[in-house]
């Protein structure tokens, strides 16, 4: 999943390509707002594995990428936090019971990395919607039982987040952080442009993000990046089939094919249809634009309750 058109389009169709593996995509989307996928029925599909590579800083690829050394700014972290954590979050609630996230950066800030983990699940376990619980699990332990050769640290769990501003003031805690510099305060919004959050600092669950890894790049001679592994719980409801069985009936699905856009069809626009011929007079759309893709059938009607012909309401 890419928000960039150039790399969606045709930097990971090419690193797709070199894998040779005929079930993967490049999707044009935004990470923090991925659909559900859904089977024929209406069920979602099933995501056992997720690789949350999230943008980040770049500040562990130094060795590699001098121009970090002059373009590394304070508010860059700042600015990234609750994107980074959203996308995770996102991911999450995507994974299907029992399957592992993978969740990474090429970053060694700890407001990017542990701040990020510690906020994303702070918010799923406040979430009373979610049967299932999430945890993370020892990076560490799972490298060493695979073989890999590569020197992990554990996650800190302890860190200070600065203001955005160059040598400006930095927190050990919230509470130290002034009324100007919150993001929400008496219910308005910080007058700086890198406003702090309360759940980028560490707090009393913070002592488990030593489960995940860090990779220092003196260790192993590589890059400095972070690593953290989550597995999701399978809820009871799905262990009990008797219980399974009972919910179904209570609580129909979401997904169902019942809603209209479900049970959606699709067909081609044609050329001559009156319904086009009326969309494209009334937008003064050109023929450069849309005479190749009648052609190559690019352009779609969406057919709701059956319907063949479109209505089209200015």
């Amino acid at each position: 999943v890419e928000l960039d058109a150039h790399r969606a389009c045709v930097i990971l169709p090419r690193n797709l390509a070199k894998a040779g593996n005929p079930c993967s995509a490049a999707v044009l989307a935004n990470a923090q707002h991925f659909p559900s996928l859904l089977e024929d029925d209406g069920r979602a599909v099933p995501i056992q594995r997720i690789l949350v590579d999230v943008p980040c800083s770049g500040d562990g690829t130094t060795r590699k990428n001098f121009q970090v050394w002059r373009s590394w700014r304070r508010g860059e972290s700042l600015d990234l936090f609750s994107k980074q954590r959203n996308i995770l979050s996102r991911a999450l609630y995507l994974l299907a019971p029992g399957g592992v996230l993978v969740y990474s950066t090429c970053s060694l800030n700890p407001v990017e990395n542990e701040a990020v983990v510690g906020a994303a699940l702070a918010k799923w376990h406040q979430d009373v919607r979610h049967d299932a619980t999430v945890e993370l699990v020892d990076a560490a332990c799972l490298m060493r039982e695979a073989g890999c050769s590569l020197v992990a640290d554990p996650g800190v769990t302890a860190w200070k987040v600065p203001s955005g501003k160059k040598f400006g003031p930095i927190f050990s805690h919230w509470g130290e952080v002034p009324e100007d510099l919150r993001i929400i305060e008496n219910g308005k919004k910080a007058e700086t442009r890198w406003p702090l959050r309360p759940d980028m600092f560490p707090d009393e669950a913070s002592l488990q993000l030593s489960r995940c890894a860090r990779f220092y790049p003196q260790r192993s001679n590589t890059g400095g990046f972070f690593v953290a592994v989550f597995k999701k719980g399978v809820p009871e409801v799905m262990r009990d089939p008797s219980l399974a069985a009972q919910q179904a009936k209570q609580q129909p699905s979401r997904l169902g094919r019942s809603h209209p856009l479900a049970r959606a069809t699709w067909r081609p626009v044609k050329a001559d249809e009156a319904a086009w011929i009326a969309l494209r007079d009334f937008y003064g759309l050109t023929p450069c634009w849309y005479e190749d893709k009648l052609r190559d059938q690019l352009l779609f009607w969406q057919c709701l309750h059956g319907d063949e012909a479109p209505s089209i309401n200015h």
